[in-house]
């Protein structure tokens, strides 16, 4: 079926529907042909031994700045402010892990489902469902703002699930275009339905579905 004459791509919404973004792609698809499994992961790593550790170093270097401030002036103004770096790091950057999620889609089940970390976490809900449900993988773009002068900051883009009533379900949302896209079209391929791209240099350029869709979106 041409994708312009699909009655489900009528139905469906071409508004962003998760309001934010991120600057840096937080995610990558791993697919496993011969499980039937593919898994948007996380791209920082979500080991609970290595988060426990970072977390534990940053806290002993944020101590050490805190209440041995001397050893500290004798260091190189460089050495100092690595450090102060690689405290926030170390700090910051763990805590910000526990915040992403993978999600799986396994054909063998007939399932997508999303994980947390390695110990158990309650799942975001509403992040499951069948795979039969999956009507097309949606690509849309979004303008993120810079709240104090309300000016465009940077694009970020979505990747969401659209079911066969034309709902649709956010998955990532980062703003490296060619990484997402490339996801987001593997993974059409990986589960058999088409792949939607609203984006401006899309290679559906001038049809009729990129015409609708950026009449709508912009």
């Amino acid at each position: 079926m041409d994708s312009t004459t699909d009655p489900v791509l009528r139905r469906t919404s071409w508004t962003p529907i998760s309001r934010g973004g991120h600057s840096w792609p937080t995610h990558h698809l791993f697919i496993n042909e011969t499980k039937g499994r593919a898994e948007l992961r996380s791209n920082i790593p979500q080991r609970k031994s290595l988060i426990i550790t970072c977390e534990a170093i940053g806290f002993i270097l944020l101590a050490w700045h805190c209440f041995w401030s001397d050893s500290i002036n004798l260091a190189a103004e460089s050495q100092r402010l690595g450090l102060v770096w690689l405290t926030c790091l170390l700090i910051a950057v763990p805590i910000f892990a526990i915040t992403l999620h993978s999600v799986v889609f396994d054909l063998h089940s007939g399932r997508f489902w999303e994980e947390g970390l390695d110990w158990k976490v309650r799942p975001r809900r509403g992040v499951e469902g069948s795979i039969k449900g999956i009507h097309a993988i949606q690509l849309l773009p979004e303008r993120i703002y810079d709240s104090t002068v309300q000016t465009p900051f940077f694009m970020s883009y979505e990747l969401n699930l659209v079911n066969h009533r034309g709902g649709r379900l956010n998955v990532i949302d980062h703003s490296f275009l060619h990484w997402i896209r490339r996801d987001a079209q593997n993974l059409a391929q990986f589960l058999n339905v088409p792949f939607w791209d609203a984006t401006q240099d899309s290679k559906e350029n001038m049809t009729a579905l990129k015409m609708e869709v950026m009449r709508r979106v912009l």
